[in-house]
């Protein structure tokens, strides 16, 4: 027998939606489900006890809309496969193959919901097939085939950054090099052909990166000069622990020689963050700013500037600003400022630690 996996279940829901979306809303089930809280990541992602081929035989698919009951309180969301398919700062349970998780894009499930280990979970439907419209338009899709993308670079999604006043040749992004994936391989090449003499990673402590770098003789010599930085950072820019190891990478970079290499896991979002502050810190525009940021997007999927998925994704970093300025409106007369203020009365920098940084990087 066929095994459906949830890529296979994401096909079928939008071939649905495409003949006979009304039909569904129609027959909506009244599937229910109570589990516990399995394991709590470092991000605040939420992983649930049951396993995805339960879930789903349960009556529960992507693009269904539950309402998750937990400590006391209810959230109505979406079952979705990517952080991305939800705007960011909204919540999800992201369903894949291997596990079921309640999580916000950009954010910490954990702390908004007060979600501790072992805690109980009930999960109804509240509308299936409800979030079916929004998810077919951010359905994003990228695949690990070298040959399916137009140079080494775009498949690497590793590129040098050059916004504001940052000089050439100074600071570069991209995924992981050690991790296992088919595209380590490339970013590797990369970042040895760019020279790259500093790293901040910020997906990994150091026991971890030096397990999956165990043979990887660049990043183990870089790691034993002290070039090397762990950051395991949290995604949600709001957490006191993503401004602590924020302060952290920055200072290192100041003390460190470049070229510098910020990766993460996959080089989008948490590097994205991190990057478009160091740009607007340096005196870049938005559009530069946005340029980079959304460059993740077209190398991974191919997205289109004038499509749903772009203009949706696009708001990310332009709503982060404004979250630093307590929601007002961030311009490029002020976004220098805005960030500037934020690295000095959050992060905890000083004035002379962000002069540094900007110094090594210009």
């Amino acid at each position: 027998m066929k095994k459906f996996t949830v890529k296979t279940l994401t096909a079928v829901a939008v071939l649905l939606c495409a003949t006979n979306a009304f039909a569904f809303a129609a027959k909506a089930t009244k599937a229910a489900v109570t589990t516990t809280v399995t394991e709590i990541n470092q991000h605040g992602n939420t992983y649930l006890t049951i396993r995805p081929s339960l879930f789903s035989a349960k009556g529960f698919s992507i693009s269904d809309i539950v309402t998750v009951t937990i400590n006391g309180k209810k959230f109505d969301i979406p079952i979705c496969k990517n952080y991305s398919d939800v705007d960011t700062g909204s919540m999800l349970l992201r369903l894949t193959d291997d596990s079921v998780c309640l999580a916000i894009n950009m954010g910490n499930f954990a702390k908004e919901a007060g979600a501790e280990m072992n805690m109980e979970v009930t999960i109804t439907m509240k509308q299936q097939y409800g979030y079916l419209t929004q998810f077919h338009q951010r359905l994003l899709k990228s695949t690990d085939v070298r040959s399916d993308y137009s140079s080494d670079e775009v498949f690497a999604n590793f590129r040098e950054v050059t916004a504001g006043k940052i000089a050439a040749g100074r600071l570069y992004r991209s995924p992981s090099l050690i991790e296992p994936t088919t595209r380590a391989p490339y970013v590797l090449k990369l970042a040895q052909q760019a020279g790259i003499k500093t790293i901040v990673d910020i997906a990994n402590s150091k026991e971890n990166a030096l397990k999956m770098g165990a043979n990887n003789a660049f990043f183990k010599s870089l790691d034993a000069q002290g070039n090397v930085y762990y950051c395991e950072m949290a995604i949600s820019y709001a957490d006191e622990a993503f401004a602590a190891k924020l302060k952290e990478a920055l200072v290192f970079i100041s003390e460190h020689e470049g070229p510098y290499l910020i990766q993460g896991k996959d080089g989008q979002n948490r590097v994205g963050i991190i990057c478009a502050m160091i740009e607007a810190l340096n005196g870049a525009t938005l559009k530069e700013i946005n340029d980079d940021y959304m460059q993740s997007y077209v190398n991974y999927y191919g997205i289109k500037s004038d499509s749903t998925q772009y203009k949706e994704i696009l708001k990310t970093i332009t709503a982060m600003f404004e979250t630093l300025n307590n929601g007002a409106k961030v311009t490029d007369k002020n976004v220098q400022k805005v960030v500037e203020k934020y690295l000095l009365q959050t992060v905890g920098l000083t004035q002379a630690q962000i002069d540094a940084v900007k110094a090594a990087l210009q």
